[in-house]
Formats: structure tokens, C-alpha cells, sequence
């Protein structure tokens, strides 16, 4: 009888096992079909240690150490740091808050930005106030810039249409990086922050944290990433050709409003309430896949064969299929993560999306399983580095809806038909590409 209990435990661990496992290989494959280029997974959406070093929701006093190499404070303009492919659609709202904090702590200098075809509204002024200011290498397309023809995907569904357009957005976006050399790029959107992952950096048995936070006050993720890649105690991924950064969503409770006032930045004019990463504290569980849904990407395009970049890509989640694992794993495993903010209900619904209904956004922002302050400072920061009267004229349209003109990009007079940038990439001469038709072709 004891050796039949101690079996028929067994078999039920085994069976836990596999069946766990193969819920989320269901549930993979449901959300990835290669041949419509289906994903069920809603991809709308750094956080940084300011003062010391934060832990469990808490600011605690302790210090980190001096970084080895520090972004310079005299020029804002840097010379080197992260690349990112962009999607936007009517996100004016939430731009510039995305735009100050990636710049400030990555840091964001190379960017792509696609105009979904069906915006009310276009980021032009922004982008054009950001690349003066900063200067930041911004670079705008609309669908032919990426060689997007529209109509060949009838028998698609909306949903699917918009996944197909993603891919080859991506694919064209990083082969453009890679032809300019830029080796680091992340694939996020404008409601998703790079953060560090309070859980990762816990005490060891010795009492002391085996790791200090890559993101702080005092060094940069493309610091962290180029002054370790001989070290043989740094992060896995200064290593790795793509790494994953699990996602933790940021609902709609509001916090104290005395906090929230509290990462207000003196001598300039901009309402800590009106930025999401300043506004909302209260997140999902970290383990809770069903709600936080895929994670996203960091990429090292400089040990990525161009062959692998073709516009049959996987997806956002797991872009590179060769390089890129599957997109999901243990939150605690991960030194970093990606804040992915819902907002208000009026950001919510500024967007014409048919997915987004009174029902969805109560389902999303009400859920309260911890608080996260890391987010506090970076405003304080941005405006010591930048000034307060730039600070103030590049932030101003923070958290303002632009309702736009009601009318489509594409049923503009202006709409483009060509290429507007005039791009010109040296690229292999034997490289090939998927076309529309799914057909391999020169580039």
C-alpha cells in the first residue's frame, strides 16, 4: 500500500507538470498563427532607482555604487544609446512623457516612428520639438516608408490586418538600425516603461543584494550594457542576442494625491497627475500571465544575422524566432521588466479601437495586488538634467488629449504614396526579404 501511495503521488506531480506546461503551449499557439499572422494578445504597453536603492515598494537609504561610465550632465545631447521601433496611433497624449523618460534613462537616441494609417492626429510637432531640443535621431514613416501595401490583406480580420502591418513595420524598422549600426533596440510601446524588477534584486543568505539595480540615478541601461561586456559577474543580458523583460500591468487606482504631488519637480509648471508612470502606483500580480499577458524585448542587433530579419517575423513578443525564446517566464527570474500603464479613462478611449469597451477597462484598472514607487523621481531628474524652461516646453503636452480633425491620415490630400525620407541602407547584396504576396525577393 505505501509503495502504491508514494507511485500514485508521483504520477499526480507528473501530471501537474505536463498539464500546467501545456496550458501554456495551448495557449502560445493559440495567439501565434504563423500563416495569418494571428496574436490574440493585446500589445498596446525604467523604472530607476533616484536616490538609493528600492526594494519591495519601499525607497530605502541605502546607496548604490558609482557607475563605471555616467551619461554626461553638461550636454543633453548624447552620442550614443538605445534605438526603438515604434508604432503610434493618436498617442500625442502620451508621447512626450515616454519620450522624457527613455531619453533620460536608457537613453532613447535613435527612434523610428510609424503613423498608423487611420490616426485623427499626428505626432509631427512633437517629434520635430524633440529632435531640435535634444538631438535626437527621429526618424517618421508612414506605410510606404516600410513598404506597407494596404488592400493585398482583405481576407483579413481588422485585428489580424493590424498584426500583419506590425511585422513588417518591425522587420523594416530594425534592419533600418542595423544598417545604421545602432546595436541596442527594444521593441515597447507608448503605454510600456523598461523597469527594474524590485523581486530580482532580493537579499542573498549574507544579507546583501547579489546585484545592484541596473537602472539608477547614476547610471543608464546602455551604461550598464557597454562598460560589462568582459565581466564575467554582470547580468545575462549584456550576453544574450534578445532578452526578455517579463510585462506588469499598472491599473487605474488612484494613490494619495500628497504622494503623487510629491514627485513634482520645483520651478516648472507640469502637474505630476497628468503623467502615468507619477499618477498610478497599484499594479496586477507579477504572476498572474493571464493578466500581464506576453512579455517584451531587448535586442543586441549587432549579433543578429540579417537573414533572420525578414518581414515573416514572428511577432512583437518573440520577434526572431531563432534568437528570441518563448516569450514568457518566472517574474522573479527577470532583472527587468516593463511597466505597461492602462491610464485614465479618457486616454483609454481617445484611441478608436473597437477592442477598448467600459467593460475591458474596468476588467484592467482596477486591480490592486501591490504598489510600485520607483517610477517617483524621474521627473526631478529629468528637469536637473535638461533645465526648467526646456523642461517645461518639451513636457507640455503631457497627459492632453488631441482629438485631432476627425479625419483619417490616409483621406488627407497630403497622405504620401513614395517614400519621404529619401532612405538610402547598405545592406548584403544577397539579402532577401518576404514581399506582401509572401513571395522571396532582392532587396
Amino acid at each position: 500500500m505505501r509503495k502504491l501511495s508514494i507511485n500514485l503521488n508521483q504520477i499526480f506531480i507528473s501530471f501537474t507538470v505536463v498539464f500546467t506546461t501545456l496550458v501554456i503551449a495551448i495557449n502560445w499557439a493559440i495567439v501565434n498563427n504563423d500563416q495569418k499572422n494571428i496574436l490574440g494578445v493585446e500589445t498596446d504597453s525604467i523604472s530607476l532607482i533616484n536616490k538609493g536603492i528600492h526594494l519591495g515598494g519601499e525607497i530605502s537609504s541605502k546607496k548604490a555604487p558609482p557607475a563605471a561610465s555616467i551619461a554626461t550632465t553638461d550636454n543633453i545631447k548624447h552620442q550614443d544609446g538605445f534605438a526603438i521601433c515604434l508604432l503610434v496611433k493618436d498617442d500625442s497624449d502620451k508621447l512626450a512623457e515616454w519620450l522624457a523618460y527613455h531619453w533620460l534613462t536608457l537613453p532613447l537616441q535613435h527612434l523610428v516612428i510609424a503613423l498608423d494609417r487611420t490616426s485623427v492626429t499626428s505626432p509631427k510637432p512633437i517629434l520635430d520639438m524633440w529632435r531640435e531640443e535634444t538631438g535626437m535621431d527621429i526618424t517618421l514613416w508612414n506605410d510606404p516608408d516600410f513598404r506597407h501595401v494596404p488592400g493585398h490583406d482583405d481576407t483579413l480580420t481588422p485585428r489580424q490586418k493590424y498584426l500583419h502591418r506590425q511585422r513588417q513595420f518591425l522587420a523594416e524598422c530594425m534592419r533600418h538600425h542595423k544598417a545604421k549600426n545602432h546595436s541596442w533596440i527594444t521593441l515597447i510601446d507608448t503605454d510600456e516603461y523598461i523597469a527594474n524588477n524590485d523581486g530580482y534584486y532580493g537579499k542573498n543568505g549574507n544579507g546583501t543584494p547579489p546585484h545592484f539595480p541596473i537602472l539608477r540615478a547614476d547610471q543608464t541601461l546602455f551604461d550598464y550594457l557597454t562598460t560589462n561586456q568582459n565581466n564575467t559577474q554582470s547580468l545575462t543580458i549584456v550576453d544574450e542576442k534578445c532578452h526578455l523583460m517579463p510585462r506588469l500591468v499598472f491599473s487605474a487606482v488612484e494613490d494619495d494625491p500628497e504622494i503623487v504631488q510629491k514627485a513634482k519637480a520645483e520651478g516648472v509648471d507640469v502637474d505630476p497627475m497628468q503623467f502615468s508612470t507619477l499618477r498610478f502606483y497599484h499594479h496586477a500580480n507579477p504572476k498572474n500571465q493571464a493578466v500581464n499577458k506576453y512579455g517584451k524585448v531587448v535586442i543586441n542587433l549587432d549579433k543578429i544575422q540579417w537573414s533572420e530579419i525578414h518581414r515573416n517575423l514572428r511577432n512583437v513578443h518573440r520577434p526572431l524566432l531563432k534568437s528570441c525564446g518563448f516569450p514568457y517566464h518566472d517574474y522573479s527570474d527577470a532583472a527587468l521588466t516593463v511597466h505597461h500603464y492602462i491610464g485614465t479613462i479618457e486616454q483609454y478611449f481617445a484611441r478608436n479601437d473597437t477592442r477598448r469597451t467600459k467593460k475591458t477597462f474596468r476588467k484592467r484598472a482596477s486591480h490592486d495586488d501591490g504598489k510600485n514607487y520607483q517610477m517617483h523621481d524621474w521627473l526631478k531628474r529629468f528637469v536637473e538634467k535638461v533645465g526648467e524652461d526646456k523642461s517645461a516646453k518639451l513636457l507640455q503636452t503631457a497627459g492632453i488629449i488631441d482629438h485631432g480633425k476627425k479625419i483619417m491620415l490616409m483621406d488627407r490630400p497630403d497622405y504620401p504614396e513614395d517614400r519621404t525620407d529619401g532612405l538610402e541602407m547598405k545592406v548584403p547584396e544577397t539579402l532577401r526579404y518576404f514581399d506582401e504576396n509572401g513571395n522571396m525577393v532582392r532587396v
